[in-house]
């Protein structure tokens, strides 16, 4: 077992238990991916811990291994940043020779980002030393964010893995390194997005696993944009295109601003969106749930405004963009400024994308508030959703109900075609600098 790992006790199997605890200390931020996979057999879950219950363990970024048959949990700290800060969070990917690698970044407090991997294939608790790349020469200052793709079809020579963040150059915009070696060594190529801040651009990502890498992308913080809209692109070929397969730029140019990529949703004074998650459907056509503020009249405060999910998908002509869910109230008040559009989040299922699990502490179709019978108090709830007429209408199930703790920031990995692993945090949430939360899953088939 490498430094830092710590074999967990099992408290039971999968199949004996409905909930298993991964992790009893645990955060994540969701614009960075992927934070949990499934690979050999184990499920692998990144997170940071906040130390509340262990003060030797605040900062720590982690990933846990969970072997799904029996049950065996080891816990590796990949790095002690001392403060919880839960963009700190890594990027999973299975690499071409069946080891796992692992990157991650302070909170724009770094001109560099880490990365390890495991040392053998198929086996999760045994790490290699911690490396690092530095993307620009300003100490201290950039990069938060990270994102892991692969791409097999790509050359040799060129870029094959991807890690996107965001900030190379102090810059506060979408970024990309590169590898040609399975992420043992990376070439920063810098800023694919130019717009200036201080309308941060926030990005999610996802790809075929092929050719193409997909991304959506926003004009800004929906807190500080007065109408903030979602875009979508592609990046194949080293180019950056449309969702219809039109050419914008290369990748090396890159836009001059998010409006020139293909709109999904258009923001206005009553309407700002953000993302929430991004997959493929079975023809690699891009899906996403989509969260917004939505106030009926100027008056209206928007902290005072229904939190709603949206559901968008290509239809491989235009994007179609549905009414999804009530998403209940904001996570938690701290930083009031910055949260109001702090949903407890949702995750489309990758290998079902007519499958969505939300976190919600209103009833998904009516809105009313989530009462628990437990606790007379209101909590977030984790439901599936499903459609059958591609996002029209929906049909819900509760997963979890009368919580006594909320439910939130759900995930969930690629695995098969007969299972399905649901992971989420579970607690009090009280900023994306503290918590009391731990790592959760359930597993279906």
């Amino acid at each position: 077992m490498s430094a830092g790992s710590e074999t967990v006790p099992a408290t039971a199997d999968r199949r004996q238990q409905a909930i298993v605890e991964l992790n009893d200390d645990g955060s994540w931020t969701w614009f960075s991916d992927e934070r949990a996979i499934v690979h050999h057999d184990t499920l692998l879950v990144a997170s940071v811990a906040d130390g509340r219950n262990d003060p030797s363990r605040r900062g720590n970024v982690e990933v846990t291994s969970y072997h799904i048959a029996t049950g065996k949990r080891t816990r590796t700290v990949l790095h002690r940043y001392h403060t919880p800060d839960d963009h700190n969070v890594p990027a999973l990917l299975a690499r071409s020779d069946g080891t796992v690698l692992v990157l991650w970044t302070g909170h724009a407090q770094e001109n560099r980002f880490h990365y390890r991997a495991t040392l053998a294939p198929g086996i999760a608790d045994r790490w290699g030393a911690s490396q690092h790349h530095r993307t620009h020469a300003i100490p201290k200052r950039g990069l938060t964010y990270s994102n892991l793709l692969r791409l097999t079809a790509e050359d040799d020579d060129r870029c094959a893995t991807y890690a996107f963040t965001r900030g190379i150059g102090n810059s506060r915009k979408p970024s990309l390194s590169c590898s040609d070696d399975d992420g043992r060594s990376w070439n920063t190529l810098g800023p694919f997005i130019h717009k200036r801040p201080p309308d941060r651009i926030y990005a999610q990502y996802t790809a075929n696993g092929r050719d193409t890498i997909h991304a959506l992308v926003t004009d800004g913080h929906p807190e500080r944009q007065p109408a903030n809209s979602v875009y979508h692109l592609a990046i194949r070929d080293r180019n950056i295109l449309g969702s219809d397969g039109r050419v914008l730029e290369t990748l090396d140019r890159g836009l001059r601003d998010p409006s020139q990529a293909t709109p999904v949703v258009t923001g206005d004074r009553n309407r700002r969106y953000w993302l929430v998650d991004l997959e493929l459907d079975s023809a690699e056509r891009p899906v996403a749930v989509l969260s917004a503020h939505v106030r009926e009249t100027e008056n209206e405060k928007f902290e005072d405004s229904p939190l709603l999910y949206y559901y968008a998908r290509w239809d491989g002509a235009a994007w179609q963009v549905h009414d999804l869910a009530y998403a209940g109230t904001k996570i938690f008040e701290a930083e009031k400024i910055m949260t109001n559009h702090y949903t407890g989040l949702a995750a489309i299922d990758p290998d079902d994308t007519t499958t969505v699990f939300i976190s919600t502490n209103a009833d998904p179709a009516t809105g009313d508030a989530l009462i628990s019978a437990a606790d007379g108090k209101r909590h977030f709830e984790i439901f599936r959703g499903s459609t059958r007429d591609g996002g029209e209408s929906w049909e819900w199930t509760a997963i979890t109900r009368s919580s006594t703790r909320d439910n939130l920031r759900p995930i969930v990995p690629r695995w098969n075609d007969r299972d399905t692993a649901l992971i989420w945090l579970r607690g009090r949430m009280e900023s994306p600098r503290s918590w009391d939360l731990e790592v959760v899953a359930r597993f279906f088939r």
